[in-house]
């Protein structure tokens, strides 16, 4: 995977508040947990290793499989403040998903639109290549289902 960047956010635009559509705005104007999860989304998104399952050692295929998210990371090379990001992302989406209406709605929504917003044709050409990957390998021993990169953070 030499040939990859290390993390999405070498090939990330930088995140414009000001682009975000207007409800997300104005969530992110009026609550102070709202912005922070904006934040911490973006810099976990950054700092997302740009990794294919089919390329996993089989010690790292062991331990996500044993969803194990904190040595996982740790295996993979990201930094202690890395994973307290990412353990303080997790924090916020229950949060979020509790203290919202439609909390588990407007977490997925909202980070399509991050990502949409911060995507760059480098960026997609990395997930179609991933895919490509995916769809072309067999996965790696004991995998049991497809991830697609977006959805796995910290792989």
């Amino acid at each position: 995977m030499s040939d990859f960047p290390a993390t999405y956010g070498e090939v990330m635009k930088p995140l414009d508040l000001d682009a975000l559509p207007s409800e997300l705005a104005q969530r992110c104007s009026t609550s102070p947990m709202i912005r922070e999860w904006v934040h911490l989304y973006d810099r976990v998104l950054r700092a997302e290793k740009v990794s294919s399952p089919t390329q996993w050692s089989p010690l790292e295929v062991v331990i996500y499989e044993h969803d194990d998210w904190t040595l996982f990371s740790r295996l993979r090379g990201y930094t202690t403040c890395e994973i307290a990001d990412f353990k303080a992302y997790l924090a916020l989406c229950e949060s979020v998903k509790r203290s919202e209406p439609d909390g588990e709605n407007f977490l997925l929504q909202a980070s399509l639109e991050i990502q949409r917003l911060v995507s760059t044709e480098a960026f997609r050409q990395v997930e179609a290549r991933l895919l490509a990957m995916s769809q072309a390998q067999p996965l790696a021993p004991n995998t049991t289902e497809e991830s697609d990169s977006s959805e796995l953070l910290h792989g």
